[in-house]
């Protein structure tokens, strides 16, 4: 398929202090990071004792109560240092540190750097002792990319930082989409649906940038752009020329280096990459736009550039979704259906001394199913709460932690308003948990290796549909996937579906009769919304778009469905913005 195909993309940043270097390695979204967190300082609401885990290259600092998930990753770093080793041909002279957080609550609070880190952050790796930072990720998909994301800039910054002192500071010649696509293209590699949804909108709108543009962060995403233009070098010259590269880039700036290296100055390379990119997706491309499967609802007319994480009410008539209308902060809001109107704010951090932040980023919210309340996962002191809001006066009422589940995302409201699924990481793994909203008692519905995500209720409440997780460890690389399965709340049993195995099939919503499954896939590349009978055993696409159907990454929820199946609202990406039809 297209050029760029595979699963999670995280958007990055890298701060300067000094001669200190800190890359946030992998970051969601960095729209708000200034505003949403300026005046704020480090939280610390609890102490870690750590434990250290020995491996031939790695001392893994951890508190996880999890010798599986231990071995695993003790296994993936050595794997990553391998493959990374190839590259750079480099070894660490020490053990390199990696420090592995339970969750993204207690991640935020790390001593280990003096900077805020915020919702989106997945990672860090700073340069002085050249640790990596990071938390267990709610799928073990996201926990492998981000740990093998991160050991490249462990790579770089040992390549770069401890070398002779005429060396030392060269990392500052080099583009931050060099050192971060980098870091994407030897994670992820050259084949990743969600890159591949970003090149091909900027063919379709004629905005794909020379390499110079790439320096513009606020229209050219370093980690995406990035990523591409490594796989197109890749492809061409072969990796042997990344260290080369990397480092005459750094000795004498990229112009030059691209002299020295290919014979070329950089309109002929920018030439060259978009020359290959728009080769390989010609013939995916249509030559006319989409055209668009029902009407917009939100956009940046009314809304925001970013508009996302979109809930139909049950009686079909609102919608709330998280945006950056205002422009410095994300916040949830109230629109009507029928015409878009923005009617209320249901939520600000910024006007909210009870919130730290919101879970926006692969998290949406919940409707009651009256209709009056609201609900959605916040973050607040150390741990994740549910925030559930009065929708008529736009105040949230109860916040609520979820006793033994520190950290959880994506709240599903029970048909009969007495109970609200999650998906619960506990102990490295993510499992769905049911919380009664009368008692605060707490039932753990699934017990398993695999990461079950994005739980969603039948009409009649007896089923929940969600993704679960799949690892194939005999490919000659792990390969991720996420099949579709339906939990039996009385009996316990699991059902798994047969449908797109070997894809990311995610966000499964039932019909308002329950005979059928909505959700999304990427099985041929293309992120769009699918319908599976279940009585028929038949598929159909319901959308056929050429970007995607996509939140910020392929893990945030980007659809949501009417009780009475009337409307189904999704997240379109289309011109390097997110609307919502």
């Amino acid at each position: 398929m297209a050029a760029f195909v595979r699963h999670i993309s995280y958007y990055v940043s890298s701060k300067i202090r000094n001669i200190t270097f800190l890359l946030a390695g992998i970051f969601f979204f960095n729209l708000n990071a200034d505003a949403q967190y300026f005046g704020r300082n480090k939280p610390g609401y609890r102490s870690f004792k750590f434990d250290v885990l020995q491996t031939p290259n790695f001392e893994i600092y951890h508190y996880l109560n999890n010798d599986s998930l231990l071995k695993t990753i003790s296994h993936w770093s050595e794997n990553w240092y391998l493959n990374h080793l190839k590259i750079f041909k480099d070894t660490f002279k020490v053990k390199n540190p990696v420090i592995f957080y339970n969750n993204h609550p207690d991640f935020q609070q790390t001593n280990t750097i003096s900077s805020l880190i915020g919702t989106g952050t997945g990672g860090v790796t700073e340069s002085l002792k050249n640790r990596v930072i990071m938390p267990v990720a709610p799928s073990l998909a996201q926990t492998d990319h981000t740990l093998g994301h991160e050991l490249v800039h462990a790579f770089q910054y040992n390549m770069f930082l401890r070398s002779d002192t005429s060396k030392r500071m060269s990392i500052n010649n080099i583009p931050l989409w060099m050192i971060e696509g980098m870091a994407e293209y030897l994670s992820i590699g050259s084949i990743d649906p969600n890159t591949a949804m970003w090149m091909r909108d900027a063919l379709l709108n004629n905005r794909f940038p020379t390499i110079r543009k790439l320096s513009d962060q606020s229209e050219y995403f370093p980690y995406r752009y990035g990523q591409a233009f490594w796989a197109m070098a890749g492809k061409t010259w072969g990796d042997t020329i990344i260290r080369p590269f990397l480092e005459k880039t750094g000795q004498y700036g990229f112009d030059k280096a691209v002299n020295m290296m290919f014979g070329l100055n950089e309109p002929t390379l920018s030439g060259m990459w978009k020359s290959a990119t728009q080769v390989w997706f010609r013939q995916y491309l249509k030559d006319s736009i989409d055209n668009l499967a029902g009407k917009v609802i939100v956009s940046d007319k009314n809304g925001g550039r970013i508009n996302i994480s979109p809930m139909i009410s049950p009686d079909g008539k609102f919608i709330a979704f998280f945006s950056e209308r205002d422009l410095f902060t994300l916040d949830l809001f109230l629109a009507d259906v029928s015409n878009g109107k923005i009617i209320k704010r249901l939520a600000s951090v910024v006007n909210s001394n009870s919130i730290d932040d919101f879970d926006f980023v692969e998290s949406a919210g919940t409707w009651s199913p009256d209709g009056k309340k609201f609900a959605i996962v916040i973050f607040r002191k150390g741990v994740n709460k549910l925030a559930l809001i009065d929708v008529e006066r736009g105040r949230i009422t109860r916040r609520l932690a979820i006793p033994g589940v520190a950290s959880f995302s994506n709240p599903a409201w029970s048909p009969d308003g007495k109970k609200i699924v999650v998906s619960g990481l506990v102990e490295g793994v993510s499992d769905l948990y049911l919380y009664y909203l009368d008692s605060g008692r707490v039932e753990r519905l699934t017990s398993d290796i695999a990461s079950n995500l994005h739980p969603a209720w039948s009409s009649d409440g007896k089923y929940i549909v969600f993704s679960q997780e799949k690892v194939n460890t005999g490919a000659s690389h792990r390969k991720y996937s996420f099949n579709l399965a339906i939990l039996d709340i009385g009996s316990g049993a699991i059902r798994e579906l047969d449908v797109f195995n070997g894809a990311y099939n995610l966000d499964p919503c039932f019909s308002d009769n329950n005979r059928s499954i909505y959700f999304l896939s990427d099985a041929d590349g293309f992120r769009n919304l699918y319908e599976y009978d279940l009585e028929s055993d038949r598929l159909y696409r319901l959308t056929e778009y050429m970007t995607g159907i996509s939140g910020i990454t392929p893990y945030s929820p980007a659809i949501s469905v009417s009780l009475d199946g009337n409307i189904i609202s999704y997240t379109y990406y289309f011109n390097n913005k997110y609307q919502i039809v």
